[in-house]
C-alpha cells in the first residue's frame, strides 16, 4: 500500500498522512492509494468527547453501552447504515480531500477523517491494528525494502560473477581471498531480507507466502539461502543466487503483482500454510539455482579451448556437483511438500488428490526431476552436458507450475490466482536462446568429452 502525504495549512493538524493506503476507487489524481482491508491503517484515533478513558482494556472486543451512547450523542454518527456505509464515508473523504487540495482548507477533510476513525472504533473493536503495527506498516511502505534489495542483489551478484569469470579464465588472478570474503556481505543482505519478511509477517499476522507477490519474494529468499548453504562448496553459487534473487524481486515488483497486505482466504487459515507452502516454495529456490548453474556450465563448455580446457574442466566438474546436489535437495522438498499438500487437501476439500492443475503440474515436476537425476544410471547419458542441459530445461516445469497454473489455469488453487498478464514476447526469445545454447554446447562438448 502506498502512503500519500500532503501539507496542511499552518496551525492545522494534518492527520491525512495516516490515511496512506486507501482503497482503489479514488478520484482521478488519487490513484495508487489502497488501504488495508476493513479501512484499518489510520494512525492515532481521536476518540469523541465523552469516550475518553472509557475504552475497554486491551484484548477485550466490542464497546460498552456507555461508549456507544457517548459516540451516538456526538455529531459524527458512526452507525453502519445505508447512508453511512464505508463506501459513503470514503466518498465523502475523497470529496473533502479534493477540495482541500484546491483551497488549502483542511477543516472538512479533518472532519470526514474523524468520522472514518470513529466508524472504525465502533465497528472494528479489537480487530483494528495496533499502533505499533500501523507505524511499522508505514515504515515498511516508505523504505520499500524489497525494491532496495533487488537493486542490491543485482549489483553484488553481477560484480561477483564478473570477478569469478576473471578468476576462471585468468591464471593466478589473486582473487581467491576476495571471493571467499564475499560470503559476509551476502549474509548481511540476507539478514535484511529475512527481517523484511518478518516485518511483513508481523503486520499481516500470517506467513508471508499466501499470494503471488509474497511467494515470489519467498522464492528469492530461498534462492539466496541455497547460495549461502553451497557457498563453501563452490563460491560461484553466491553470484548466481544473488542474480536469481534479484530477478525474483524484480518480477515481484511488476505491475501485475499485487503487494497489498490482505486477510487470508478461509482455506489458507491453517497451520499447513506455514509448512506446505514454505517447503514447496523453498524447493523452487534450489531448483532455480540448479537451472542457472546449468546455464553457466553450458556457457563454460562453449568457452573451452585447448589452452584453458584443464582449468575450465575443473570448474565445470565443481559446478556439476552443486547442480546435482541442488536438484536432489529441491526434489526432496518438492516431494515432501506435495505429500503434506495432500494431507491439507483432505482436511480442506475431503480428498487427498483430485488432479487439480496445480497438483498435476507439481506431479509432473517431480517426475521430470526424478528422471533427470536417475539418468546418471544410464552410461551414455551420465555426463556433465546432459546434467547441465536438463537442469535448465527441467526448470520449465517449475515455471509452468508456479506462473502457468496460478495465472492461466483455474482450479481448486484459484485463490492464488492473479490477473493474468499477457505472455511476454521476450519469453519466446528466451526459449529460442536456450535451444541455441544447448545445441552450441553440444557441438563444443564433442571436442572435450568429460564425465
Amino acid at each position: 500500500t502506498a502512503q500519500h502525504t500532503m501539507k496542511s495549512v499552518p496551525g492545522q493538524a494534518n492527520p491525512h498522512e495516516a490515511m496512506g493506503g486507501m482503497n482503489a476507487g479514488a478520484p482521478e489524481g488519487m490513484d495508487g492509494m489502497s488501504a488495508p482491508q476493513g479501512m484499518g491503517g489510520s494512525a492515532e484515533t481521536k476518540v469523541p468527547a465523552g469516550v475518553e478513558g472509557k475504552t475497554p482494556p486491551k484484548g477485550m472486543g466490542g464497546m460498552s453501552e456507555e461508549q456507544i451512547s457517548a459516540i451516538m450523542g456526538g455529531k459524527n454518527d458512526v452507525r453502519a447504515t445505508a447512508d453511512n456505509s464505508p463506501e459513503i464515508l470514503l466518498e465523502n473523504y475523497y470529496k473533502a480531500y479534493s477540495e482541500a487540495m484546491s483551497s488549502g482548507n483542511w477543516g472538512q477533510a479533518n472532519e470526514a477523517l474523524t468520522v472514518i476513525k470513529n466508524y472504525q472504533i465502533f465497528n472494528g473493536g479489537t480487530n483494528l491494528p495496533s499502533k505499533s503495527k500501523i507505524n511499522l506498516e508505514i515504515f515498511y511502505n516508505n523504505i520499500n525494502i524489497f525494491g532496495m534489495l533487488a537493486i542490491t542483489y543485482v549489483l553484488i551478484g553481477l560484480l561477483l560473477l564478473i570477478l569469478h569469470l576473471v578468476d576462471i579464465f585468468k591464471k593466478k588472478s589473486g582473487l581467491d581471498k576476495t571471493l571467499n570474503l564475499a560470503i559476509y556481505p551476502f549474509w548481511l543482505v540476507f539478514g535484511i531480507y529475512t527481517a523484511g519478511l518478518a516485518i511483513r509477517w508481523y503486520i499481516s499476522s500470517h506467513a508471508p507466502w499466501s499470494n503471488g507477490y509474497e511467494t515470489m519474494i519467498f522464492v528469492g529468499w530461498a534462492a539466496a539461502l541455497s547460495g549461502l548453504l553451497f557457498a563453501r562448496k563452490s563460491p560461484i553459487t553466491l553470484a548466481v543466487t544473488g542474480i536469481l534473487s534479484a530477478i525474483a524481486l524484480f518480477v515481484a515488483g511488476m505491475s501485475w503483482m499485487n503487494p497489498e497486505i490482505t486477510n487470508l482466504v478461509p482455506v489458507l487459515k491453517s497451520y499447513w500454510l506455514i509448512i506446505h507452502v514454505a517447503i514447496i516454495t523453498s524447493s523452487y529456490g534450489f531448483l532455480a539455482m540448479a537451472a542457472l548453474l546449468g546455464f553457466l556450465n553450458l556457457a563454460l563448455m562453449i568457452a573451452r579451448t585447448k589452452k584453458n580446457a584443464n582449468r575450465l574442466n575443473v570448474n565445470i566438474q565443481e559446478i556439476s556437483y552443486i547442480i546435482e546436489l541442488a536438484m536432489i535437495v529441491g526434489l526432496l522438498m518438492l516431494t515432501i511438500g506435495c505429500f503434506i499438500g495432500g494431507i491439507w487437501a483432505n482436511e480442506s476439500w475431503g480428498r487427498y488428490w483430485g488432479w487439480d492443475p496445480k497438483e498435476t503440474w507439481a506431479l509432473v515436476s517431480i517426475l521430470v526431476y526424478s528422471a533427470i537425476l536417475h539418468l546418471r544410471n544410464v552410461p551414455k547419458l551420465n555426463n556433465q552436458f546432459v546434467l547441465s542441459s536438463l537442469s535448465l530445461i527441467g526448470f520449465g516445469t517449475i515455471i509452468m507450475t508456479f506462473f502457468g497454473v496460478n495465472y492461466y489455469l483455474s482450479g481448486m488453487h484459484s485463490y492464488g490466482q492473479g490477473t493474468p498478464p499477457p505472455v511476454p514476447t521476450i519469453l519466446y526469445f528466451i526459449i529460442i536462446a536456450i535451444i541455441v545454447l544447448v545445441l552450441w554446447a553440444f557441438n563444443a562438448n564433442k571436442k572435450f568429452k568429460t564425465k
